[in-house]
């Protein structure tokens, strides 16, 4: 990869999950096994990552919900890009957009897919290969062990894998991921209905609970 000149673009799925909620969590998982089935649908997040001249006076120029201009890693103040540049040793200076289809904080696993989006694009970047597991995993590590967001694997996973699909979690990070038949997942759609309500969800207040509940 020239890093002098470079534009890579990923688009990564949002997810639904009809059971097993909770189930991911390493403080249930680790005791007995989790189970969670779900699906990825036709709503995506976007990550762009592009070089970024030395005309420019930043390092960084991002652009999300806000834009930011930084010079430095440890200024970026987006957790999620800020944690994936650090864990990769990102040190490049460029452009990063992210866009998603569908509002944050609807509940679709949007912070996950934007981790597997960055994360895909800068092993792109780098010119090195991952595998589907090892994407998955290295996102569920950034975003459970090192920010401390009190949530499971399912999203990650989700994400990566993509499809209609069961996953088990089991003690020492094994993951069993299995294809469910197409034929289920259309019958589900057509028996349901999405509507925007124009809530936002805040997940951490249920998952600490959770995670609290597990701990006993």
């Amino acid at each position: 990869m020239n890093s002098k000149n470079f534009y890579i673009i990923t688009k990564t799925p949002l997810r639904v999950s009809f059971f097993g909620g909770g189930t991911d969590i390493p403080k249930f998982y680790n005791k007995i096994y989790g189970e969670v089935i779900s699906t990825t649908i036709n709503r995506y997040v976007y990550v762009s990552i592009k070089s970024h001249d030395q005309l420019f006076k930043d390092d960084f120029r991002l652009n999300y919900s806000i834009t930011e201009h930084v010079n430095g890693l440890k200024n970026i103040k987006n957790n999620l890009i800020r944690s994936c540049m650090q864990y990769l040793n990102i040190k490049q200076r460029m452009e990063i957009n992210i866009s998603s289809d569908i509002p944050a904080s609807s509940g679709l696993g949007a912070s996950s897919s934007i981790l597997v989006g960055l994360l895909k694009a800068l092993h792109i970047y780098k010119n090195k290969k991952i595998t589907k597991k090892e994407l998955a995993e290295m996102a569920s590590k950034i975003e459970i062990n090192i920010l401390k967001n009190p949530i499971g694997k399912q999203d990650q996973y989700a994400a990566t894998f993509g499809g209609f699909r069961s996953y088990k979690f089991f003690r020492g990070n094994k993951v069993e991921v299995k294809e469910l038949k197409s034929n289920s997942l259309k019958n589900i759609f057509n028996n349901s209905v999405f509507i925007w309500i124009g809530n936002f969800k805040e997940s951490k207040i249920i998952l600490n609970q959770q995670n609290e509940r597990n701990s006993k």
